[in-house]
């Protein structure tokens, strides 16, 4: 876990852990306190003094990939979580995902939905459904880099070996870098989505992600990266930025923005004709501001909700 002033939520975080059903299995929870200079490390210590698990490491403001890595490099398990200091898991969360993780030794990475919110009692949470990768699939690394999950880190458990033929985190990478990380884990390892969100994650005005166009230079130097990495993903390339462009547009349209909307999904059409939803998009941005928003959100959830590819 990482933390970096996040008084209000990590209690309640630390709490989704020490609740999981298979807490038995757990041998240790590494929080590493990232230069909080709230009343965050307070709390971290007593909640550790509560329970010789929880082990507390402290950093002064490296960053969220870097702070991983440190925790990374101390874990002693044979398997890794990830949790977010101001994210909640299920109280099954681990108890659904060990047992595949364990079933098969070519899967490094196992990952599920999620939920999002913003209000403190989640009553705006809505589920978000990522794409179902599964061990038996043969074109992972393809398939991946073109569409992208999501997968969310807090959602992922990670073979510890994963971390002997993969260097972690990119600490170079300000935005994207769990992306970055498991496109290198897909080049040598399977994925298995594992039904159930058992993730809720906080969106609040902090989310470095908050809006989706300030990633697009992050995914063009990774889209360069790997292709240069893997020859054969050049194909490929034009798709996967015509699909984040075309997030971004979507994005934007859902703020009103329709010029910059018009202009990201003009890119996109440009890099891959032939996905229809773009001109959807397109189309809602002609329309007036509040409608075109209502009926955009209409074709972001029959997106969402559409069964992905999958092998099994």
């Amino acid at each position: 876990m990482t933390c970096h002033n996040e008084e209000g939520y990590i209690a309640q975080a630390v709490g989704s852990v020490l609740g999981q059903t298979a807490f038995d299995r757990v041998c240790e929870v590494l929080i590493v306190n990232d230069g909080s200079t709230d009343r965050s490390g307070d709390i971290l210590e007593k909640l550790a003094a509560g329970n010789g698990k929880l082990r507390i490491l402290t950093a002064s403001g490296i960053g969220p990939s870097a702070a991983r890595n440190l925790a990374l490099a101390e874990a002693k398990g044979e398997f890794i979580a990830i949790l977010d200091g101001d994210d909640v898991w299920t109280p099954g969360k681990l108890a659904a995902q060990l047992p595949v993780i364990e079933s098969d030794p070519r899967i490094g990475l196992v990952y599920g939905d999620f939920h999002d919110f913003s209000k403190d009692d989640m009553s705006d949470r809505r589920l978000m459904r990522v794409r179902q990768f599964d061990a038996g699939m043969p074109d992972l690394l393809e398939t991946f880099f073109v569409e992208g999950g999501p997968i969310i880190p807090s959602t992922t458990i990670i073979r510890a070996k994963v971390f002997e033929t993969v260097e972690p985190f990119n600490t170079s990478l300000r935005l994207n870098e769990d992306a970055e990380l498991f496109l290198r884990i897909a080049e040598q390892w399977c994925f298995q989505y594992v039904p159930g969100a058992h993730l809720f994650k906080r969106v609040h005005g902090r989310n470095l992600t908050a809006r989706i166009d300030t990633q697009l230079p992050a995914a063009e130097f990774i889209t360069a990266q790997f292709v240069q990495r893997n020859p054969k993903l050049k194909p490929y390339a034009p798709k996967r930025m015509a699909r984040r462009y075309g997030r971004a547009g979507s994005d934007c349209l859902a703020k009103g923005e329709r010029a910059r909307a018009l202009g990201y999904l003009r890119r996109a059409i440009l890099l891959d004709p032939f996905l229809w939803h773009l001109y959807a998009y397109v189309l809602l941005a002609l329309f007036p501001k509040r409608l075109g928003v209502s009926l955009r959100n209409v074709v972001r959830d029959a997106l969402r909700f559409r069964r992905p590819r999958s092998s099994s």
